[in-house]
């Protein structure tokens, strides 16, 4: 069966669409490092399992691949150091049941992570100003554990996390991945297993994230983290720095006119 889903992404405009096309597939060698990857880490978990990869177009060396027995399954991603066309010391951190793994959903996490990884690596190599979104993506992954007790905010960062490019782009590995290993053409049934997806479940929490139990103090100190901790060559700015909480609540508003995404009005890059 030809590819089946090749690419999917949350309308700018909407972001409670969900649309799928052909034409943007997964790169190969990701498809061919997360199986084999899989089958070597599967040999030993508690083994630490480093990769050298010298395809043309993503070339690793000491990527190193760590397990950690947990109950909840997930991933998480280091992207190292790059230097003339190789990337050195990037790593991966799986979290998983050692005693109960499933090799589905272990090598969808893999295949997300490989995908952040590579989509960096690729920037690097064409030059790419796009950087700067990486950049976001790991400072919110970070910020978040500055709001551990307030749950607006704790929800509201990780929301916009999980609608910056990288991580749609890598929800693009897992429908590909949970899909077209299926190997089946029926539309219906692919769209239950879809809705039934860690990636749709994803979508709904965005979809029904609610702007209630503010505080508007502290989302005035996250903000000014938020804007203080990215630096880069570029001039930017993220919204208004605020001054008060009538700042807050115009930046809260555009992000939900947004739908809470790194859109034009939350990142501008001039």
């Amino acid at each position: 069966m030809k590819h089946l889903i090749e690419y999917c992404f949350f309308s700018t405009r909407n972001p409670y669409e969900f649309a799928m096309y052909e034409g943007k597939g997964i790169p190969e060698v990701l498809k061919w490092l997360s199986k084999t990857t899989y089958y070597e880490i599967a040999e030993d978990f508690n083994k630490p399992y480093i990769i050298d990869n010298d395809e043309d177009d993503f070339k690793l060396r000491n990527l190193k691949i760590i397990c950690i027995n947990k109950k909840v399954s997930k991933g998480e991603s280091h992207f190292g150091t790059y230097s003339n066309h190789i990337l050195y010391k990037a790593e991966i951190i799986l979290e998983f049941d050692f005693f109960s793994p499933n090799e589905e959903e272990i090598q969808k996490n893999l295949l997300h992570e490989f995908l952040h990884i590579y989509e960096v690596y690729k920037r690097y190599e064409n030059r790419s100003s796009k950087k700067l979104q990486w950049d976001v993506t790991q400072i919110l992954r970070k910020l978040k554990y500055n709001y551990v007790n307030d749950t607006f905010l704790w929800n509201f960062i990780y929301c916009i996390y999980l609608t910056t490019s990288q991580e749609i782009n890598a929800r693009v590995a897992e429908v590909y991945s949970l899909l077209f290993e299926e190997h089946i053409s029926d539309k219906e049934k692919l769209i239950n297993i879809l809705k039934n997806s860690s990636t749709w479940k994803k979508l709904e929490e965005i979809k029904n994230f609610k702007f209630e139990n503010i505080d508007y103090e502290k989302c005035l100190e996250f903000f000014k983290e938020y804007h203080s901790q990215i630096s880069t060559s570029q001039k930017f700015n993220i919204f208004k720095i605020p001054k008060n909480e009538k700042d807050v609540r115009d930046i809260l508003k555009e992000y939900k006119i947004e739908g809470l995404g790194l859109g034009n009005k939350s990142l501008c890059i001039n």
